[in-house]
């Protein structure tokens, strides 16, 4: 989300510098690996239009910096009924494209994959290429004159009366009229009295590949299993199908985390590529960790407190927003309220039915 702040702003003429307290590339974060969902699959009509906006910029994206990104394959989202009938209403109320099946007609649609008892497909989803889009977006902020520093992490963000001052470790100070934080999992150790924030948690999620036994990796439609199992997964061209749990309930320190595998969720996931997923090979061949970053309710905070923009909160479902969430970023760094109210820092955060 730096990355895609940079380079709305950059664009529109300032002077930016990006200060990553890691090198490009890294796996310490949550926006390394190689694929991404993309998907309008939402109960919330705000999650929609985002997803909408977000498209446009990414084919924008795209020309600019010369790279397939985004790739449509259409997502289908399957479990009980009460938890589908709530996205098709979404859906119609705001004309996005979709067909409702059921579970033995999308069997015969995408062998290799068992469905819950309600379906619906919609075609404008897919796949988005994940540390490709970073460097894209890096790249394309250099081209517009931003100075990208890697390798250089900030001990505070504090405002100094004319604007901010971010304090690196190594003694050096840069002061800019505004700071947009977007620090993922130490987020709230960097901002922790200078903004009043929610709760962070902060989990190490475990997403796995399997081969499938027929066919390309590419060929599996995204799909996200809503209720009980709570699982999604997609093609991961050259690598399998990735498959992965969603939201582990563990709270942990950013700097003090796991990068090896849980047994116990290897084996949760295992089981469940055999019970829903007998069109891949049951054993694992890949298996990676990445931070979650999230509020009590999912939402994202995208909101400004004096001159310091933060941008937090987005793991698990924020991806496929990201040049969009740029333009939001970078909004609120020009002077503009933020115009989505679930986004505000003081919003209501209390935790609400429907699966983000």
């Amino acid at each position: 989300m730096g990355a895609a702040a940079a380079w709305v702003l950059a664009g529109r003429g300032h002077r930016v510098v990006v200060l990553d307290r890691f090198g490009e590339g890294h796996v310490n974060g949550s926006s390394h690996g190689a694929v991404r969902v993309y998907r309008q699959g939402y109960d919330e009509s705000d999650y929609i239009a985002l997803a909408r906006r977000a498209l446009p910029l990414w084919r924008r994206l795209e020309e600019e910096s010369g790279r397939a990104l985004l790739t449509m394959t259409g997502v289908v989202d399957h479990g009980p009924a009460a938890e589908i009938e709530p996205v098709v209403q979404a859906f119609r109320a705001n004309d996005v494209p979709h067909e409702v099946l059921d579970p033995d007609r999308a069997a015969a649609r995408w062998p290799g994959m068992r469905f819950d008892e309600r379906v619906v497909h919609h075609a404008d989803g897919g796949r988005v290429a994940a540390q490709p889009t970073v460097d894209a977006l890096l790249g394309r902020a250099r081209s517009l004159g931003a100075t990208v520093r890697t390798g250089t992490p900030v001990d505070r963000v504090e405002p100094d009366g004319t604007g901010v001052v971010a304090g690196l470790t190594y003694g050096e100070v840069v002061r800019a009229d505004v700071a947009v934080v977007t620090a993922g999992a130490w987020t709230g150790g960097l901002l922790d009295g200078v903004v009043d924030l929610p709760p962070l948690q902060v989990s190490a999620e475990q997403p796995m590949h399997f081969r499938p036994l027929t066919g390309r990796d590419e060929d599996w439609i995204p799909f996200v299993q809503r209720g009980p199992e709570g699982v999604y997964g997609l093609g991961d061209p050259g690598s399998g199908v990735k498959v992965a749990e969603h939201y582990r309930d563990e709270w942990l320190d950013p700097d003090d985390r796991p990068y090896d595998a849980d047994p116990d969720a290897t084996a949760r996931l295992c089981d469940y590529v055999r019970r829903w997923l007998p069109g891949l090979h049951p054993e694992p061949v890949g298996m990676t960790r990445c931070l979650y970053t999230t509020t009590p309710d999912k939402d994202f905070i995208v909101d400004r407190s004096g001159p310091v923009v933060v941008g937090a909160g987005f793991s698990g479902h924020g991806f496929k927003f990201a040049p969009a969430i740029g333009e939001l970023l970078a909004d609120l760094a020009e002077g503009a309220t933020q115009p989505i109210e679930r986004f505000r820092l003081g919003h209501d955060r209390t935790l609400r039915a429907g699966v983000k």
